[in-house]
């Protein structure tokens, strides 16, 4: 199964790299499919699970309780596929709703709030199309970092503030405004504000990574002079 997700996902890549895009949108084209893979993967595992159960169930009964019989035996044969099927077809997991998200600790945000936008981006205009697959891009490099940082870190605080509150109610306030009332310059308003949202978690994927460059650059020095020409003179 896990080559068969793996080959899904090298088809997938190689048709989005035909399609004249931005670096950004097959990015978030990518995570798409592979949030939809994983979500399959789950259902999957969950109507196997089901279904087996149910064998069993059927058996143990047959064994220590009544005889099912060859009409009981077609039944089962008929059911079980129907369980299969009702299990794949519950749906996944629901996307998060902006008040779930303001509870969210920094290292969780970056995913959820991607995914919540990817659920509201229909209800946005396609002139924020490519903000919105800006960030979601800038939410994927986030997302390593914030793991690495202490949840009271000041830009993971920052950043705590921006998309577990800010970012959500400024896309729910334009998604609740009726179609039929919105205009041009709101829609203006909504790509500039989310350029500018994009703006900010760049700034703050650059704090983040500060520590890490000034690491490797310590590290670099410090092999230069342990191991450089000049050191092995002498």
């Amino acid at each position: 199964m896990t080559r068969d997700v793996e080959e899904m996902l090298a088809r997938a890549r190689d048709v989005f790299e035909r399609i004249p895009v931005t670096p950004e949108q097959t990015q978030a084209r990518l995570r798409q499919v592979q949030r939809g893979v994983a979500s399959f993967g789950r259902r999957l595992r969950r109507a196997f699970l089901v279904t087996t159960a149910a064998a069993i169930a059927v058996v143990l009964y047959a064994l220590f309780g009544a005889p099912i019989g060859i009409g009981g035996f077609l039944l089962s044969v008929i059911l079980l596929p129907l369980i299969f099927l009702a299990a794949m077809l519950i749906p996944g997991k629901a996307p998060p709703k902006r008040e779930q998200l303001t509870a969210l600790p920094p290292a969780a945000l970056p995913r959820s709030t991607e995914v919540f936008l990817e659920s509201r981006r229909r209800a946005l205009p396609a002139l924020a199309a490519p903000q919105l697959d800006a960030i979601g891009a800038r939410l994927a490099t986030l997302e390593p970092q914030l793991q690495k940082v202490p949840a009271n870190d000041p830009v993971a605080q920052d950043l705590q503030r921006l998309l577990g509150k800010h970012l959500p109610e400024f896309v729910d306030s334009y998604a609740q405004v009726p179609p039929s009332l919105r205009t041009r310059d709101m829609d203006q308003q909504l790509a500039s504000s989310l350029s500018t949202i994009d703006t900010e978690l760049r700034r703050a994927s650059e704090a983040l990574a500060s520590g890490d460059k000034d690491a490797f650059l310590t590290r670099g020095r410090f092999l230069e002079t342990r191991y450089g020409k000049d050191a092995g003179e002498g």
